[in-house]
This record gives C-alpha cells, structure tokens and sequence, in this order.
C-alpha cells in the first residue's frame, strides 16, 4: 500500500517531504492531520475508536458524510491490502518499505 500511495500521491502533487509527514499521521493542514491520526487509530484499533475521536473530526471542520466517506475510505484501504497480500499480488510500483523514505525518483 505504501508504494501505491507514494506512485499516487506524487502523480497528485503530493511533494516528498509532505508525505513523509503523511505516513506519520500528521500534516501542516490541521484538518488533514485529525484526519490522518483518526485514520490511524481506527487501523490500529481495530475499527474501535472513542466517541471524543469523531467528535475531533466535526471540531476539524469535518461532517457526518465526510466521516463516513473517510470511515468507507479506510475499510477499502484494509480490504485491498489483505486481498493483495491473500492472493499475493505482484506490485507494480517502485517498492517503497515503511522503514525507508520516499525514492528521490518519486519525489517531486
């Protein structure tokens, strides 16, 4: 996932030094950030998040369909990630582990 995520964040615009801060859970975008660490936590969690952790997300700026849409975004993200591992995809991008940084040839 970490290898799509760079190849498709880079493609958007995303500079290099941006997502390193992203793969820590943070941003300089106060709403991004709440929104990464919420992200964060539900995959670390399990899907059990506290009320006060959705509260965050409307204090950020964000509303209900936007929750639920991020909610959606990190159940697909989870379930590509086990599907690709199940059926051990190939991947097609410029492999990227959680340990080292963004390639200077994906960065921007």
């Amino acid at each position: 996932m970490l290898s799509v995520a760079a190849a498709v964040g880079t493609r958007e615009g995303l500079s290099s030094e941006e997502f390193e801060v992203a793969r820590n859970a943070e941003s300089h975008d106060p709403k991004i950030a709440q929104a990464l660490r919420f992200a964060k936590r539900m995959v670390e969690n399990h899907g059990h998040v506290e009320a006060s952790e959705v509260a965050a997300l409307h204090e950020a700026g964000y509303g209900d369909e936007e929750i639920v849409e991020l909610i959606g975004a990190i159940a697909l993200n989870l379930f590509r990630n086990y599907f690709n591992l199940a059926v051990q995809t190939e991947i097609d991008f410029p492999l990227i582990r959680v340990t080292e940084p963004l390639p200077k040839a994906a960065a921007r």
